[in-house]
């Protein structure tokens, strides 16, 4: 009795294509030696341990996301005092009555100031960027750690676990 074709668009049967292997010019049965290559040992820590490497990545990716979020809103608030300031120095500058020389040094102080203001957000921002890479690394090093001790563990000489 003939088996239902598995492939409906390749109407093949491989159990012919098999038998047609066996030769006395090869003889070789490639199922005994399939079964010779069997994994003895058992799949389940590889599969936890690729779990807990996603885990690993997800929260990289959390910590990633609002690293972003957190860089985003801090560039965004310094961007927005700068024009704030910029836009009062100027409003001041230009509505003051005073002589020339009296507005160049006020611009050269506030051009100052902004500078330190803007030196000062720049290396908040470079923190945070930081804190944010040691945790990541720190995270990844750990599930490093932990992999290769799962491997030591699992395939440990002389371990008879067959799955």
């Amino acid at each position: 009795m003939s088996k239902p074709n598995a492939f409906p668009f390749f109407p093949v049967d491989f159990s012919k294509y098999a038998e047609s292997l066996k030769s006395p010019l090869f003889p070789v049965d490639f199922s005994k030696y399939a079964e010779s290559l069997k994994n003895p040992l058992s799949s389940q820590p590889f599969l936890e341990a690729q779990r807990r490497n996603i885990e690993t990545a997800t929260v990289i990716g959390q910590l990633f996301y609002d690293g972003l979020k957190t860089l985003g809103s801090r560039q965004a608030d310094a961007w927005r005092q700068g024009v704030e300031d910029a836009t009062s120095l100027w409003q001041v500058l230009l509505s003051s009555p005073v002589p020339l020389e009296e507005k160049i040094i006020r611009q050269a102080e506030a051009s100052q100031n902004a500078l330190d203001t803007c030196l000062k957000n720049m290396r908040e921002i470079s923190e945070a960027v930081n804190h944010c890479n040691d945790k990541a690394v720190g995270i990844v090093g750990a599930r490093f750690k932990e992999s290769f001790d799962e491997l030591r563990s699992t395939v440990k000489p002389g371990r008879k676990e067959v799955a």
